[in-house]
This record gives C-alpha cells, sequence and structure tokens, in this order.
C-alpha cells in the first residue's frame, strides 16, 4: 500500500519536472547557441528606452500565446529583456513586471497551454472563452501602465548610449550574433504550430 501510494505521489509530479528540465535544456541551447544575445542586440538596436515596458509585455504575451508557455517565455525572453532593460538604464522591478505578467497573461489564453488544455477537460468547457472576461481587461490595464511607465521612465535624464555599446561589443566579442541564430526560436514556433 505505502509503495503504491509513492508510486502514484510520483507519477503525478512528473510531468512538470520533465517540462522543467526541457525548458532548462531549452534556455542552455538557446543561450549557447547565442539565440539570448543576439536578441539582445535587436533588441538593443531597435528598441526606444519610452516603448520599451509596453514592447516587452506585448512580445511576452505573444510568445506565451503562441508556444504555450509562461515558464519558457520568462527564461527565453525574460532573460533578453532583462539584458536589454539593463543597458538601457531602466528599472528592473518594471522589467519583470512586465515579462511575468505578459507570459502569464498569454499563457492563460493560449490553447496550447498545459492549465487551460486540463482545465477544458476537467470541466468540460471552453475555458478559453471564460478566461477572456477577466484576462482581457487585466491586458488592457496592464498596457495602459506600461505606457505611462515607459513615458515617465523615457523622461528621466540618464544616458546609456555607452553602456549599450559595451554590451552590444562584448556579445559580439563572444558570439557570433546574426541570422542563423535566430533559427532555434522560428523552428521552435514553427513546430508547436505543426503540433
Amino acid at each position: 500500500v505505502i509503495q503504491e501510494s509513492v508510486t502514484t505521489a510520483i507519477s503525478g509530479i512528473l510531468v512538470p519536472i520533465i517540462i522543467l528540465l526541457l525548458i532548462g535544456a531549452l534556455v542552455a541551447s538557446w543561450i549557447m547557441s547565442g539565440t539570448v544575445p543576439a536578441l539582445i542586440c535587436i533588441g538593443l538596436k531597435a528598441i526606444d528606452a519610452e516603448f520599451f515596458l509596453i514592447i516587452s509585455f506585448l512580445m511576452c504575451s505573444l510568445t506565451s500565446m503562441i508556444i504555450g508557455t509562461s515558464w519558457g517565455t520568462i527564461s527565453t525572453l525574460g532573460i533578453a529583456f532583462m539584458g536589454i532593460s539593463n543597458a538601457l538604464g531602466l528599472s528592473p522591478i518594471y522589467t519583470v513586471s512586465t515579462i511575468v505578467s505578459g507570459a502569464i497573461l498569454g499563457d492563460k489564453m493560449s490553447p496550447l497551454s498545459s492549465s487551460v488544455v486540463l482545465a477544458c477537460q476537467l470541466t468540460d468547457t471552453t475555458s478559453i472563452e471564460a478566461a477572456a472576461a477577466t484576462n482581457l481587461p487585466s491586458f488592457i490595464v496592464s498596457a495602459v501602465i506600461y505606457i505611462l511607465l515607459g513615458m515617465s521612465s523615457a523622461d528621466q535624464p540618464v544616458s546609456q548610449a555607452s553602456e549599450a555599446s559595451d554590451l552590444l561589443k562584448a556579445i559580439s566579442g563572444q558570439f557570433d550574433v546574426g541570422i542563423i541564430t535566430l533559427l532555434p526560436p522560428v523552428l521552435l514556433i514553427a513546430l508547436i504550430l505543426l503540433k
């Protein structure tokens, strides 16, 4: 009886452990292959500090909806956005907030999310429609807050151009940043869409 209880308990947590191991492998491979550094370089060159918070919120929401995991979004895009945020001299508190809230909101609306699928199976309903009633207003309010925070933080006269330039040089010295380093996220999204 004790052995059956232990076996049942272990089998119940096996799937989350495997997911965590796979996410760890994904993050490590994206960092080693230069994908995360490439995302940091692109972000530093393309994103203005005034729009950084709203862009990171929207990108994390969209990515989480596409891949169906908030953990994967936080541990891949989150790392890249934190690097960009530090180089732009923005508050890490605001950046973490945009990453986590975007990833979780996107995950709760994704038809690929394991929690959404489980809720649908347990309740025999389409929980995405029910989740939209609370998540869409939260999404809109959060977006407005991040726009206002971005505009107010960009007003501070802090020049981070040299720090961003130093970070770009350091990344270029360690990684071959090019179009091929963006292949892993494109391939991941394509494979998820093809199921």
